[in-house]
């Protein structure tokens, strides 16, 4: 029956659920599905009786062309079959039949549609619904290719009957016939894949009659593919919406999923469903039946269960077919000490216990496999078994100490098929023991201690426990604390290697300008030689008063003149106030500048003696 939640969204948004009756009448007639604005009211339960509904198949399917997802009637045939597996339906949600379709006239259809689409994915990961995922179909046969399909046609205005041959297959391009982009490369269809693989519907089919509990994709992962063109939409614009609503979906069932079960995947699928899983934290449980596990993925599988928490690992063959496909599939993925040993690897650094649950088809493989996770694990290759499964539970190797103050009631592990009285609840004398995890969850504490095995004990049982780590903690603190000392010490090593590399390059760069620049003199007072040449005393140089600088440096006054565009170059150059005269600052700046200034002056030695103390060198 579906859930109150499911129920109310199929009721808030209007959504038709197709009697199966009709369906099978229209497959046996040979019929298409016809838009949900075309389909009769009696087609439909009525609101009142989803609650009492025991049967409901959702499809998720491909639309074989941009005006009907199914003109040939193939995809209507195969979900008529499915009455015929394992279960009777009531009713089945196919889109095209159960939302209103382009166009949607009235204020009503739009806002049923709106509300469908904000909320779609309700339908695939509910997990009191069974899926079918029609992912291909075969090619259109040619006799039906005349034959004509109601559609809606924009350049008609309204319902028109159109032969299979002239439906779209492309919106983008135009061009006729049948859309044959796989399933896999849909973004509605991706959307929907990884929806329904968060669910916990016992069965998840394809329209090959095999299980296949479909890809989890991380919203990264989505995103990356809708933005690289690998996912297409028919309809753009659909883009944003799907993806938003894929992020929602996932990271709700990454902080609310329990148990995770997989069925009928691939290698590359199970690779990267298993890398989703691990942004799951509350995982207690993942079961993986009939899919292609690999040494490669058992390390994965390991990884999974290390960082979502999960306490329980469940391997089947679980295949629905005939003896020989089980031999099959049994051959080509046998359990090994490869898988143990991958699985193991994975596990490294997993706390509290992890219980291995192997289906007993697997026979003797199975068990070698337990033993030799137990060998890695440092535990005796003990293997229990039961009618369906061998089964061992791995310890982490940091335990407790639980120094119990008063007696205090404990139940045994429910591990009873389901009959309490085969192990009741008993007291745990006052004294020490040895747990080998603590786990706090539904107000009981879950543990496995030293000679009682697995017990849960209530938060006010608890209280008469004081818990305090054992010596192997505290040895894995100190060392924790050695590794954080030391690295602390290669910092502050780093930090001073980095601080004298520094230090040294600033000295060099140092070195070499006071290298490129004059070398400096005692006795040279730029302030006495400025006031020699500010003849007027007002505090700055004019241009008539640098001529006379000028005239100096040409040694003698006798000296055939100086050049009027050597001092407005002079100006232009020392001026940097853009006043037309040399203050002190600007006259000090432009005698430190190498070549023009200083070395004139040097030549003149009017640092040592005034000007009229005699002729110097003569300029280059």
């Amino acid at each position: 029956m579906p859930s109150a939640r499911l129920v109310k969204f199929i009721q808030d948004a209007n959504i038709g659920l197709i009697r199966w009756t009709l369906i099978t009448k229209q497959a046996e007639d040979g019929g298409v599905f016809l838009r949900r604005q075309d389909m009769p009211p009696e087609a439909f339960i009525p609101a009142e009786d989803l609650r009492t509904l025991t049967s409901m198949l959702v499809v998720s399917h491909i639309w074989e062309s941009v005006e009907h997802p199914d003109p040939t009637g193939q995809q209507l045939r195969r979900i008529a079959e499915m009455d015929e597996m394992w279960v009777r339906y009531e009713v089945a949600f196919y889109d095209f039949s159960s939302l209103a379709q382009y166009v949607r006239h009235t204020e009503q259809e739009k806002t049923e549609f709106a509300a469908a689409m904000k909320s779609m994915h309700l339908l695939y990961a509910d997990d009191d619904v069974w899926t079918l995922r029609i992912q291909y179909t075969p090619e259109w046969p040619q006799e039906v290719l005349t034959k004509t399909v109601r559609i809606w046609s924009d350049p008609d205005g309204g319902v028109v009957d159109r032969a299979v041959s002239e439906l779209t297959a492309n919106k983008h391009t135009g061009a006729k016939g049948r859309n044959s982009t796989e399933y896999v490369d849909r973004g509605w269809c991706a959307a929907e894949c990884s929806w329904i693989a968060t669910s916990g519907a016992l069965y998840k089919w394809l329209n090959d009659g095999k299980p296949h509990s479909g890809v989890l994709l991380t919203p990264e992962a989505f995103e990356e593919k809708t933005k690289s063109g690998e996912l297409t939409f028919t309809f753009n614009g659909d883009m944003g919406g799907v993806t938003a609503l894929q992020r929602e979906v996932f990271e709700h069932a990454a902080q609310n999923v329990t148990r995770f079960q997989i069925s009928g995947l691939t290698k590359q699928e199970l690779a990267t469903t298993l890398t989703a899983l691990q942004r799951f934290r509350r995982l207690e449980g993942i079961s993986i039946e009939g899919s292609e596990l690999d040494e490669a993925v058992a390390a994965l599988l390991g990884e999974a269960a290390r960082w979502s928490g999960c306490e329980t690992i469940k391997l089947q063959a679980g295949l629905f077919g005939d003896e020989a496909e089980k031999a099959e599939y049994l051959r080509r993925w046998p359990l090994t000490e490869g898988h143990a040993e991958a699985l193991h690897k994975g596990l490294e650094g997993a706390t509290g216990e992890v219980t291995i649950k192997v289906g007993r088809e697997y026979g003797e493989g199975g068990k070698t496999f337990c033993r030799k996770l137990c060998t890695l694990h440092g535990q005796e290759p003990d293997v229990a078994e039961n009618r369906f499964c061998y089964y061992i539970s791995l310890f982490s190797k940091e335990k407790w100490n639980v120094t119990v103050t008063d007696d205090c009631v404990i139940e045994k592990s429910p591990d009873n098929d389901g009959d309490p009285s085969r192990n009741p609840p008993e007291k745990l004398p006052i004294g020490v023991y040895t747990m080998f995890r603590i786990k706090r969850g539904n107000n009981m504490v879950k543990g496995v201690i030293s000679g009682v095995g697995h017990v849960r004990v209530s938060e006010s049982e608890v209280a008469k426990w004081q818990i305090v780590s054992t010596i192997e903690a505290q040895e894995k603190a100190e060392h924790e604390a050695e590794q954080k000392s030391e690295r602390e010490a290669q910092e502050k090593a780093e930090r001073e290697a980095r601080k004298a590399e520094h230090e040294a390059q600033e000295k060099a760069m140092r070195e070499a300008k006071e290298k490129a620049e004059p070398e400096a003199r005692p006795g040279w007072d730029v302030a006495a030689i400025f006031a020699k040449y500010d003849e007027s005393g007002d505090g700055v140089i004019t241009r008539d008063e640098l001529r006379n600088v000028l005239l100096g440096l040409a040694n003698t006054a006798a000296d055939t003149g100086v050049d009027e565009a050597q001092i407005d170059r002079i100006l232009e150059i020392a001026d940097v106030h853009g006043d037309g005269v040399l203050n002190v600052e600007a006259f000090a700046e432009w005698v430190s500048t190498p070549g023009d200034g200083i070395e004139a002056l040097q030549r003149m030695k009017t640092m040592s003696r005034p000007k009229s103390a005699g002729p110097g060198p003569s300029r280059r």
